[in-house]
């Protein structure tokens, strides 16, 4: 018999190090829409990664574009201070610039999008 519903050791402690990233119950998984951001999301820090390896400002500014209707079927508020920071890429070092654009896209992508959100970006 479960005292409680909460994660395991391992589970916990891969939270605890990689709390950002993707992350679902293999339950959850069974949902359709659940599992489609959830993939989405893998792929699009995938993505970022290799972006963030070249350390190229363009580059970024087209991973953002090239992303932008999911950020904003996720998120809209923080698609556009994203947005707002590529384009003020040349006040920031790269490193610093990368380090806080991964940030918001983490947790742009952790927000599963409503129906209506999918409505809006159509």
């Amino acid at each position: 018999m479960a005292i409680e519903k909460t994660a395991g050791f391992f589970t916990r402690e891969v939270l605890k190090r990689f709390s950002e990233l993707p992350i679902e119950d293999e339950l959850c998984l069974n949902n359709a829409r659940i599992r489609d951001h959830f993939l989405a999301g893998i792929y699009t820090l995938a993505a970022f990664r290799e972006v963030e390896e070249k350390g190229e400002r363009e580059d970024l500014a087209t991973f953002h574009a090239a992303n932008k209707f999911l950020l904003m079927a996720c998120h809209q508020q923080l698609m556009r201070e994203m947005g707002r920071l590529v384009a003020s890429r040349a006040k920031k070092e790269p490193a610093e610039l990368f380090f806080h654009y991964r940030h918001l896209l983490c947790v742009a992508l952790a927000q599963t999008p409503r129906y209506t959100n999918n409505i809006n970006v159509l």
